[in-house]
């Protein structure tokens, strides 16, 4: 699954019968730009994940997504060039 929205949203389920919601998956090894999830139970990478692109957050915001809601206010209120040290 390439969306991290759809993903958060979504449930995985592996071959060792443990299933469940993504939200629940603490075991993850992180990237610059996407992440691999494993199983809770066995271990067993489940997939990677791209982390969301900029459009990505936008389309989620407009829809209503909480979590894309608060990465969007935070991005358009971030003053160009503020980061530049």
């Amino acid at each position: 699954m390439n969306n991290y929205f759809e993903w958060k949203d979504s449930e995985s389920t592996c071959r060792c019968g443990w299933s469940g919601p993504n939200t629940e998956i603490k075991d993850m090894e992180t990237f610059a730009e996407l992440f691999e999830y494993f199983c809770p139970t066995c271990h067993e990478k489940l997939g990677i994940v791209s982390y969301p692109s900029l459009w990505q957050v936008q389309e989620a915001a407009e829809r209503g997504n909480p979590e894309a809601m608060h990465m969007w206010q935070k991005f358009t209120s971030a003053t160009p060039g503020e980061d530049d040290g």
